[in-house]
Order: structure tokens, then C-alpha cells, then sequence
């Protein structure tokens, strides 16, 4: 954002591990060599001074070898205390919501956000199509609700399977059996291949130089989560390429699932939310599902669909699970049709009930 008479603001935000630190520290050094710049994270799990190769605090301080450069890391904690007392009914409304946008709120930032930016409009223009189906009934659904290569925690599936029931009393016709002509497995590894090589460009050259020593004493099929983020992490631009022409075929084949049906219904992850866990490496990380211990990075796989093809994907609550946490429900959606999903979104909430805090943050 940017005013003529003021600073200019650029937030990074999104998801966990999609490269926000990464991005933003890359941001601000390629700015600093023209104008002053400012880099701040409010991450509770700071990496911005790793991504800077120099230890960093909430005060201000300049980044060494940039003259213009200055960097913080803020204390999200301290900084809520200190405005709790004067805004404590906002601030309980916003905890109570969490990050929770409901249907209307996302087809409002779509309006605003989808485009081209302001160099580009001169010669093109955005202009999203309407949803598909203005009947829950009318729409095609397909759902992929668990996968041998990556099972659902029976937490998550329970709730999964009750909104397919709904959708079915609803006189919606759901078909549990159509797939993408490609697997779980095939989306997961594009994703990593294409998404590891932007984490690793944060690394100091040094640590980056021993990962490439380390990738080619590897064999290129190692399969443990170490040895895969190694290998993609330091892929040369060849390999980047052939990712990128894999995911290429990835889309072909999910337009062409499109054809047949108007939604694809997922897991979001195999597991309701999981206790934070800082540890490293993050590859030796684990999740338990039903019991199992499993890789960390499992957690990406159901997501990985839509974000290794770049369709559109809508989180929406499926209800609460037994230990009281909630479990959403993925809607995947056709390339460039964010309103269908949008919309089905909204048509569900009316049936299975929109987002419900979980008890523990409810006043």
C-alpha cells in the first residue's frame, strides 16, 4: 500500500511455510538499494534474522553491509499487551475470529485484489466469471476424502463424512470415487520441487553450499523428508523447469477433471491443529494419526492439489471435531472460477453452520 505523502507498506502474509520471510527479507534488500527500507517481522517464530545472517531485536537496528537496509523482529506478545488495555473489545472480537473470512468477506478482497497491477491494466484486464451453480444442488461435487499414501486422522474423517451426508440430504448428487488422473503422492512431490528451491534461497551462502555438497552424495530418489528437501532445495534451474512442466500437466489433467464436476471436496490436513513444534530440523518433526507416528511434512499433502496447479481452494469450518478443536473441509475449484468455490462455500455454511469458535477461545 502507499500514500503520495507517506511511507510505502508492503505486506508479506499467507500460510506456514510458503516463503513470507523469504520473500519479504529478498523485498527489502533489492528496495534498499534505492530508497531507505524498514523489514519487520511479527512472526512468533522469527526467522528473519537467519534470512538476514545477523541476530536481530525489537528495536530498530541497521543490517550490516546496507546502508539504507533496517530490521526488527517485534515481540508479538509484548506488543498486544500494550494494547490490550485501550482496545481489549476489538481485540477479543478479532481472537474469537481468528483469521476466519466468511464467503462475502472473500468475494469482496477478490474484487479489490484480482488484476492486473497498474502496468499491466494499460493493455489487459481480470474479469472473473460468476459462480457456476446458484442452487447447491446444482453443482457437480467430487470428493477425495482420504488417500493410502497420506490416511486422514478418523478425527477429521468423521466430520467429513457428515457434511457429505448433509450435501446428500440436500438432494446434492456427491461421487466419492471420481479422482484427478494423477495421485496424492504426484501433486505432493511437484509441490516440494517447485516451493523448496524459494525456501532455501533465505539460506546464507555458506549453509546453502553445504546443502549442495550434501545433495550430490545423495541418490536422487532418497525418499526420507531430510534427504527430499535437501535434493529439491538445491535443484539447478533444469530441474525447475521439468517441476514446473510437470505441474503444467498437473493442470491439464485437473481442467479436464473440471469438465465433469464443479468442486473437488478434500481434507485441508490429515490431522485437526496440532501443538506448535519449533524443533529442528523441521524435517525430523512428526504428527500422530490415529496413533501413527508420521512425517511432519504430511501436513502439506492434501493442499499441495491446489497449490502446486494455482486453482482456487476455500477452507471451510466442517464443525468441531471431539477433543472440541475445529476441522475444515477443503473446496477446490476451477482455474480462474474463485467464485465457485467461493459460493459453495457459503451454500455449505447455511447447511453444516459456519465458523463456531472452539470452546476454549469462546468469552
Amino acid at each position: 500500500m502507499a500514500r503520495s505523502d507517506g511511507p510505502r507498506w508492503t505486506f508479506f502474509a499467507g500460510k506456514g511455510g510458503v516463503g513470507k520471510t523469504t520473500c519479504a527479507a529478498a523485498y527489502a534488500l533489492a528496495r534498499s538499494t534505492a530508497s531507505r527500507v524498514l523489514v519487520v517481522s511479527t512472526d512468533p517464530a522469527h526467522s528473519l534474522a537467519d534470512a538476514l545472517n545477523q541476530r536481530l531485536f525489537a528495536t530498530v537496528r541497521p543490517v550490516r553491509g546496507r546502508a539504507r537496509l533496517f530490521a526488527a523482529e517485534l515481540d508479538a506478545d509484548r506488543a498486544l499487551s500494550r494494547w490490550l488495555s485501550s482496545r481489549e473489545g476489538t481485540l477479543r472480537a478479532i481472537a474469537e475470529r481468528g483469521t476466519y473470512f466468511d464467503a462475502e468477506d472473500l468475494d469482496r478482497l477478490l474484487s479489490l485484489l484480482a488484476g492486473p497491477t497498474p502496468e499491466r491494466a494499460v493493455a489487459w484486464k481480470l474479469e472473473l466469471p460468476p459462480p457456476r451453480h446458484h442452487m447447491l444442488r446444482g453443482y457437480r461435487v467430487a470428493a477425495w476424502l482420504d488417500d493410502p499414501a497420506f490416511p486422514v486422522d478418523a478425527r477429521v474423517a468423521a466430520r467429513l463424512a457428515g457434511v457429505i451426508e448433509a450435501l446428500r440430504r440436500a438432494g446434492v448428487a456427491v461421487d466419492e470415487d471420481a479422482r484427478p488422473d494423477f495421485t496424492l503422492t504426484d501433486c505432493l512431490h511437484v509441490f516440494q520441487r517447485l516451493v523448496f528451491p524459494i525456501l532455501a534461497a533465505g539460506f546464507p551462502p555458506a549453509a546453502f553450499e553445504r546443502f549442495v555438497s550434501l545433495a550430490q552424495s545423495l541418490p536422487p530418489d532418497a525418499a526420507d523428508p531430510y534427504s527430499r528437501f535437501v535434493l529439491c532445495a538445491t535443484a539447478r534451474h533444469r530441474d525447475w523447469l521439468e517441476a514446473n512442466e510437470a505441474r503444467e500437466q498437473l493442470r491439464a489433467k485437473l481442467a479436464d477433471f473440471f469438465r465433469r464436476y464443479d468442486v473437488l471436496l478434500c481434507p485441508i490436513t490429515t490431522v485437526p491443529a496440532i501443538p506448535h513444534d519449533h524443533s529442528d530440523p523441521m524435517t525430523s518433526r512428526t504428527i500422530e494419526v490415529n496413533g501413527e507416528r508420521r512425517p511432519y511434512f504430511e501436513l502439506f499433502a492434501w493442499i499441495s492439489i491446489a497449490s502446486a496447479t494455482q486453482v482456487p481452494a476455500v477452507a471451510a469450518p466442517a464443525g468441531l471435531g471431539p477433543d472440541g478443536l475445529p476441522v475444515g473441509v477443503q473446496i477446490v475449484g476451477p482455474w480462474l472460477e474463485d467464485r465457485t468455490p467461493i459460493d459453495f462455500a457459503r451454500r455449505l455454511a447455511e447447511l453444516v453452520g459456519g465458523f463456531v469458535p472452539p470452546p476454549r477461545l469462546a468469552p
